[in-house]
């Protein structure tokens, strides 16, 4: 629950600060999915968390239209690198059997299981890809590279540690974009590099 309710309360700040509206769209399937939900649910708190999932990825979708309506899209990127790096070091932490005193603030696991708070391997391994398809981003809008290579390769210890072969092949055909993409550049290229190494050292 509280990992829930931090993220409910950093949308709800974003959505304040970027003064965005809620997706129409995502608002019409929240009013969808509460009927549906009740009918088929085990409990009566699963319609309730279904349709407070679904109002804050609709809140999520307003705040990122709003950047991108006003070109803010190295906002969204730079959030994305920023939750996928936090998230591999929580998931160090679980690794290394050293998030038990955090809890509830980290979910706790055994020592050398790892997904952040998402508590789904794939899931987290995801979460890095996207973390570093926006650090892609990064670079080529101008991002130095001593900033942009060691947070590559600091996710590629966390796609890693989550033993996730979706992350590798993620991790892979990014890399394989990176070579073949319209407009490609070395830069980028390193970044991916770096980050596939990062991923052979924490493997080993």
């Amino acid at each position: 629950v509280s990992p829930w309710l931090a993220g409910a309360a950093c949308v709800a700040v974003l959505a304040l600060i970027t003064n965005a509206g809620i997706s129409r769209s995502l608002l019409v399937a929240v009013v969808v999915a509460l009927p549906i939900g009740a009918w088929r649910a085990a409990s009566p708190l699963e319609p309730a968390a279904l349709e407070g999932g679904l109002f804050l990825i609709a809140l999520a979708a307003g705040v990122a239209a709003s950047l991108l309506g006003r070109g803010q899209a190295d906002l969204l990127a730079r959030g994305w690198w920023l939750v996928a790096a936090v998230s591999t070091a929580l998931a160090l932490l679980q690794y290394f059997g050293l998030a038990s005193d955090l809890t509830p603030l980290v979910s706790p696991t055994d020592a050398g299981t790892a997904y952040g708070n998402l508590r789904q391997r794939n899931q987290f391994a995801s979460l890095t890809a996207i973390g570093l398809s926006a650090l892609l981003w990064e670079t080529r809008r101008g991002m130095r590279l001593a900033v942009v290579l060691p947070l590559a390769a600091w996710l590629g210890l966390g796609n890693a540690v989550s033993v996730s072969r979706t992350g590798l092949v993620e991790f892979v055909a990014l890399a394989v974009f990176v070579a073949v993409w319209p407009g490609r550049s070395r830069r980028q290229a390193q970044v991916a590099g770096c980050a596939l190494a990062a991923y052979g050292v924490g493997v080993l």
